[in-house]
């Protein structure tokens, strides 16, 4: 079993962000109790860019990172108008290069 490091960038839609930020608080906390596999799942703000935001992602393994795409909690966002279009999700492949502390997620 191979652990995936993803991140997955987010536009808010406009007028949005305050919504927006309380149904990722939502998610965050739903993915943390609910998604077994989750190892890391911090939602990252912009400082420049206030409809921006990206999520870094850890999982056990890829079945892991699709049962949590198939949820109930990732259904909702995508549902909730608060988004601008779908996530951009990109999958990683770690490096290990360096100090393993330090050089890797």
């Amino acid at each position: 079993m191979s652990e995936i490091v993803v991140v997955a960038e987010i536009r808010i839609a406009d007028g949005k962000r305050d919504e927006a930020l309380v149904a990722l608080e939502r998610l965050c906390e739903e993915t943390h109790a609910k998604d077994e596999g989750c190892l890391l799942y911090a939602l990252q703000l912009d400082p420049t860019d206030e409809s921006h935001a990206f999520f870094v992602e850890k999982w056990e393994s890829v079945e892991a990172l699709q049962k949590h795409g198939a949820t109930d909690h990732i259904k909702a966002l995508g549902a909730g108008g608060t988004l601008s279009g779908s996530p951009t999700v990109t999958v990683l492949q770690q490096a290990n290069f360096g100090d393993a502390a330090k050089g890797s997620l």
